[in-house]
C-alpha cells in the first residue's frame, strides 16, 4: 500500500503555478505534496484515493482493448480478399491454438491445486 501511495504521492504533488515574467508560466516545486495520506482520517477515503488511480488505468485498458478489437474484426480476411488459403491456415492456427490452452491448462490446474492446499 506505501508503493502505491507514494506513487500518489508523486502525482498529486504537482508543480505549483506562479505567474512568471512576460506572461510566462513560471512552475515551482517546494517538496511538500498537495495531499497528506497522515492528514486523511477516513479509512475508505484513504483506499479509494489509492484504488482509483489503479481503476481508471484498468478501465482504459480494457476501452483499449474494445477499440483493438473491434478496429481488427473490421479487417477483410479470407475469401473476401479473394485468398481463400488464408482461411484455411486461420483454422489451422485456430485448432492448434486450442490444442495448446488445453494442455496448458491441464497442467496449471494441477498446480494452482497444489498451491491451493499448501
Amino acid at each position: 500500500m506505501k508503493c502505491v501511495a507514494g506513487l500518489l504521492f508523486f502525482v498529486l504533488d504537482l508543480p505549483r503555478v506562479a505567474a512568471g515574467g512576460g506572461g510566462a508560466t513560471v512552475f515551482t516545486h517546494d517538496g511538500d505534496p498537495v495531499l497528506k495520506m497522515a492528514d486523511i482520517s477516513d479509512d475508505f477515503v484513504r483506499h479509494l484515493i489509492c484504488a482509483l488511480p489503479l481503476m481508471l488505468v484498468g478501465i482504459m485498458s480494457l476501452i483499449f482493448v474494445v477499440v483493438l478489437y473491434k478496429g481488427l474484426m473490421r479487417k477483410a480476411t479470407g475469401a473476401a480478399i479473394e485468398v481463400p488459403k488464408l482461411d484455411y491456415l486461420a483454422s489451422k492456427v485456430k485448432t492448434g491454438s486450442i490444442a495448446f490452452l488445453k494442455e496448458e491448462y491441464k497442467y496449471l490446474s494441477v498446480y494452482v491445486v497444489v498451491w491451493a492446499i499448501v
